[in-house]
C-alpha cells in the first residue's frame, strides 16, 4: 500500500504536538508528585493519562512504516488517539475521590481544550465541512457521557463543566469551518495554478514547435533561392552543352566555363548559407552590427553601395525579437541584391523610447504590389514581423525601387 498524501506540514505539526504535550506534562507531573495538598489524585490521574496518551501519540507519529501500512487509516488512528486519550484522561480524573477539592476545578476543562485543538485543526485540513462537525459534536458527547458516567449523582453541580463543553463545542465549530474555507480556497488556488502551469507548458511547447516550422521555411526559402536557382541554371547549361557539343565545340566549350562559374558561385551562396545557419551574429555583435555587417558582405558580393544609418548603442531587446528584427533585415537586403538589381540599398535603424524602427530602401527595378508573389522572400519577412508582434510596410513600383519599414513597439 502507498504512503497516503498529507498536506504540506501538518503530519510533522502533529509529530511536534505530541512531542511538546511531553515537554509540558512531564513538569507537571513532577510537581504534583511533590505536593500532598488536597485533590492532587484528580489532577495525578489526569497528567498520568495525558502523559500515556502523548507518548503512544508520538510513538504512533514516528512510526516510519506505519502510514505505508494503515494507508488512508492512518491519520484516522492518530486523530482518534489523540481525543479519546485526553478524554479518558478527563474521565479518570473524575472519578478520583477528591476530584471536587482539586485545585481549580475548571483547569481540566481548559487542559482539554488545548490539547484537541490541533487534532481539530488537522482534521479541518485534511477534509471537510461535515467532518469538522462531526468531531465537534462527537467530542462534546463524548466529554457529556464520560462525565455523566465518572460523577453519577445527578445532582453534582456539573454547569460550569457543561458550559465549557458548549462554548468549546461553538469555538471548535467556528475555527474548524473557517480553515477547511481556507483549506478549499487554497487547493482551489493550487488546483488554478496547476493548470495554468500546464497551460503554460503546452504554450512553450506549441512555441517552440512554431519556432521550428518557421526555421525549416527559411531554411527552405534560403535552399530555393540559393540551390534551386544555382541547380536550374546548371541544368540549362549542361542541355545546351549537351545539344552543341558536336555542332559547334567552341561554343560548347564556352558554355562549359559558364556551368563552371555558376556551379563554383552557387557553391559560394551555399556555404555563405550553411555559415549563417551554423552562426549567430547577433550573440557576437548585436543587432546593430550584425546587420552592418550583412549589409556590407551582400553590397560586396552583389556590388552595390550601402548606405547604412545604424546607431552605435541600441537598448537591450528580447534575444528572440532581435532574432526576427535581424532575419526581416537579412530578407529585405538580400532581396534587394538578388532581384532588385539595385546600385544603392539604404539601411536605417532607429531606436527611441519604446520602439524601433528598421528601414530599408533600394533603388532597384521594384516590382507590382498588386501583382501575387509566389516566392518566399516577402512572404518570409510578414511571418517574421508576425512574429515579433510588429508592423511590415512595403512600398514599391516598377522603375522606382522598394521600400520595406518594420515597426516594432514593446511593451509597457
Amino acid at each position: 500500500m502507498k504512503t497516503p498524501p498529507f498536506e504540506s506540514g501538518s503530519l510533522s505539526v502533529f509529530r511536534w504536538f505530541a512531542a511538546l504535550q511531553l515537554a509540558v506534562i512531564l513538569p507537571a507531573l513532577a510537581s504534583r508528585l511533590l505536593d500532598s495538598r488536597d485533590g492532587q489524585e484528580a489532577m495525578l490521574r489526569l497528567l498520568s493519562v495525558s502523559l500515556g496518551t502523548a507518548i503512544l501519540l508520538l510513538g504512533y507519529l514516528l512510526w516510519r512504516s506505519l502510514p505505508a501500512k494503515l494507508g488512508k487509516a492512518y491519520l484516522p488512528f492518530g486523530l482518534v488517539i489523540a481525543t479519546l486519550g485526553h478524554s479518558l484522561g478527563h474521565f479518570f480524573m473524575l472519578l478520583a475521590p477528591d476530584w471536587e477539592s482539586a485545585p481549580l476545578p475548571l483547569t481540566a476543562a481548559w487542559h482539554l481544550i488545548l490539547l484537541l485543538f490541533v487534532p481539530l485543526v488537522i482534521v479541518a485540513v485534511h477534509y471537510a465541512y461535515h467532518a469538522v462537525t462531526a468531531y465537534c459534536l462527537g467530542t462534546a458527547m463524548l466529554d457529556i457521557a464520560l462525565t455523566l458516567a465518572a460523577v453519577g449523582d445527578l445532582n453534582t453541580n456539573l454547569t460550569p463543566t457543561f458550559a465549557m463543553l458548549a462554548v468549546r463545542t461553538f469555538t471548535f465549530w467556528v475555527v474548524g469551518y473557517s480553515v477547511v474555507w481556507l483549506m478549499n480556497v487554497q487547493r482551489k488556488q493550487r488546483q488554478e495554478l496547476a493548470e495554468a502551469n500546464q497551460r503554460l507548458a503546452l504554450y512553450a511547447a506549441t512555441l517552440d514547435q512554431l519556432a521550428t516550422q518557421r526555421e525549416r521555411n527559411r531554411i527552405a526559402r534560403e535552399l530555393h533561392d540559393i540551390l534551386a536557382h544555382s541547380l536550374s541554371g546548371l541544368a540549362v547549361h549542361l542541355e545546351g552543352i549537351d545539344s552543341l557539343w558536336d555542332v559547334n565545340p567552341q561554343k560548347a566549350r564556352s558554355m562549359l566555363g559558364q556551368a563552371r562559374a555558376a556551379t563554383e558561385s552557387g557553391l559560394a551562396e551555399t556555404r555563405r548559407a550553411l555559415q549563417a545557419l551554423r552562426a549567430s551574429p547577433l550573440e557576437d555583435l548585436g543587432l546593430a552590427l550584425a546587420i552592418a555587417d550583412y549589409a556590407q558582405s551582400a553590397a560586396q558580393r552583389a556590388g552595390f553601395q550601402a548606405e547604412l544609418h545604424l546607431p552605435e548603442k541600441l537598448q537591450p531587446l528580447p534575444p528572440a525579437i532581435e532574432q526576427d528584427v535581424y532575419r526581416v533585415a537579412q530578407e529585405a537586403i538580400e532581396n534587394a541584391a538578388r532581384h532588385a538589381k539595385a546600385k544603392t540599398v539604404s539601411v536605417k535603424l532607429i531606436q527611441t523610447s519604446g520602439r524601433l524602427t528598421l528601414t530599408i530602401r533600394d533603388d532597384g527595378r521594384g516590382f507590382d504590389l498588386s501583382t501575387p508573389s509566389t516566392g518566399y522572400g516577402l512572404r518570409g519577412m510578414r511571418e517574421r514581423a508576425e512574429m515579433l508582434g510588429g508592423e511590415l510596410n512595403i512600398t514599391s513600383a516598377i522603375g522606382q525601387g522598394t521600400t520595406a519599414e518594420l515597426t516594432y513597439r514593446e511593451n509597457v
